[in-house]
Formats: structure tokens, sequence, C-alpha cells
């Protein structure tokens, strides 16, 4: 394995675990900066540049719960959902029992 240029573990379920967070403190970690300079960015930019960031350099990251998030959008209607209706599913997604592997 080449020398990473970072590691950033993330978990999904901190109550302040969300998307935008996750890329400002990813984005702020990334560059070495405070997160209020990655915040003042707009998330178009700060997506881009966190994207760009990661296709240049290895960089190690574990997103703990983005499952959670994915599952929450296996609905035909998912993009007709408010945030409300994807979070009470995500909820529901969360306290479902995985099935036992062999």
């Amino acid at each position: 394995m080449p020398k990473l240029a970072g590691r950033l573990r993330w978990n999904f379920y901190e109550s302040d675990a969300h998307y935008e967070n996750f890329i400002i403190r990813a984005l702020a970690y990334a560059f070495g900066r405070a997160e209020e300079d990655s915040r003042k960015l707009p998330l178009q930019e700060r997506n881009d540049q966190l994207l760009c960031y990661l296709n240049e350099q290895p960089f190690l990251l574990v997103l703990d719960g983005v499952e959670r998030i994915l599952l929450a959008y296996t609905r035909m209607d998912a993009d007709y959902m408010g945030d409300d209706d994807l979070e009470e599913r995500a909820a529901v997604v969360r306290n479902f029992p995985l099935p036992a592997t062999s």
C-alpha cells in the first residue's frame, strides 16, 4: 500500500453526521485548514475540491453507516420523498436486523 496522504473515519450514525458535515470536515482535514474556511465555500465547490483531492492522493476513507443512507433511496419514489420521510425510512433500515452470515 502506498504511503497515505490521510485517513478519515466517518460515522453516519452520529446525530450531526450528515453529508454536508462530512464534506466540510473531510475537506478541512485533507487541506489542513479550519472547518470554518471549508464552511464558507459553496457546497458544489466543496464537493469538487474534495473529489479532486481524493482522485489525486492516496487516501483511506472509512464510511461507517453509509449503507443506511443508500438503503433509504431504494424506493422507486425516492426522488420525490422529503428529507423527513427519508430520515424516517433510514431509521427503519437502521433498526432492521441484518441476516446472519454463515
